[in-house]
């Protein structure tokens, strides 16, 4: 969870506000908003206070070229090991991997026995 916090933060830190953006870049905002409702605001601010500024006034206040780009992408990173997380979580069964490990070393116990 720090991880994809700081991510964001950092993204955010580096873009600017306009890094997320569900207008301008759908897409990027398909990977970002699996982060959580801290996108959503961020966002929220963004359609708020930045949007609606006429383009000489908006040019000062956001992320330009590279900058915003890695602050998109940092935060779009964040949102897909969040979707990761999720994966994992939804995809497993409880002690799938214990009930592996005792069968697989029983296994082995037997065959090695056998040989000597």
């Amino acid at each position: 969870m720090s991880g994809i916090v700081f991510l964001v933060l950092s993204g955010v830190l580096v873009g600017g506000i306009d890094a997320v953006d569900h207008n301008q870049d759908g897409l990027w905002f398909i990977a970002q908003v699996w982060c959580g409702p801290i996108v959503i605001g961020i966002d929220l601010l963004n359609q708020v206070f930045i949007a609606p500024l006429p383009i000489a006034e908006k040019a000062t206040l956001v992320g330009l070229s590279h900058a915003n780009e890695i602050g998109t992408l940092f935060i779009a990173m964040a949102g897909l090991m969040n979707f990761v997380v999720l994966l994992d979580l939804f995809q497993s069964k409880p002690g799938e991997d214990l009930e592996r490990r005792i069968v697989r070393r029983a296994g082995d116990s037997e065959v090695s026995g056998g040989t000597k």
